[in-house]
């Protein structure tokens, strides 16, 4: 299930992307210090290892939930439900194909009127090792990512409202 084979037969291996954490994830720190989160339902659709689901929950101030098909077993129960916020980290820049990338924030919607989402921009990260793929790049790990900057977002979702820039990403609310 962690593996999506390609028509040329790259496997594209999305739950290597997923990374261990020991602290929050700087997406969901800053929603979480903002107080977005306090006292709403949230659905974290792409969880990865589900660190920031679980420290939000032992948080005890947030209804969370966790979607996760390929990184991690315990969050493979879809969603069901609707949700104050969906959240989607890191997941968009690490999906090769820009039809499904749009479908899945169109899914989402389904869950929320308020859909959070941070992608890659942190362009210094392209390492010599990785290879021009589709629009973005595959790693040594044959993992995908693409690195965006606010005109490509524009270019790929339309109309969407910046809430966070950093070095590391671009957070905005899909419209």
């Amino acid at each position: 299930n962690s593996m999506k084979k390609m028509s040329n037969e790259i496997e594209i291996k999305r739950g290597n992307t997923a990374i261990s954490r020991q602290k929050m994830s700087r997406p969901m720190k800053k929603m979480y210090e903002s107080g977005k989160f306090d006292n709403k339902r949230v659905l974290d659709f792409g969880c990865g290892k589900g660190f920031d689901v679980e420290y939000l929950k032992n948080e005890g101030k947030i209804d969370i939930v966790g979607y996760e098909p390929y990184a991690c077993d315990r969050y493979l129960q879809y969603p069901t439900g609707k949700f104050d916020i969906v959240t989607n980290n890191y997941v968009l820049n690490v999906i090769e194909d820009v039809e499904e990338r749009k479908n899945l924030v169109e899914e989402m919607k389904k869950f929320a009127d308020l859909v959070v989402i941070t992608v890659r921009a942190d362009k210094k990260s392209i390492k010599a090792t990785w290879t021009p793929y589709n629009d973005g790049y595959m790693t040594p790990k044959n993992t995908f990512q693409k690195i965006y900057d606010e005109k490509s977002l524009k270019e790929e979702f339309g109309d969407v409202e910046i809430l966070y820039k950093d070095a590391m990403g671009i957070t905005f609310i899909a419209k």
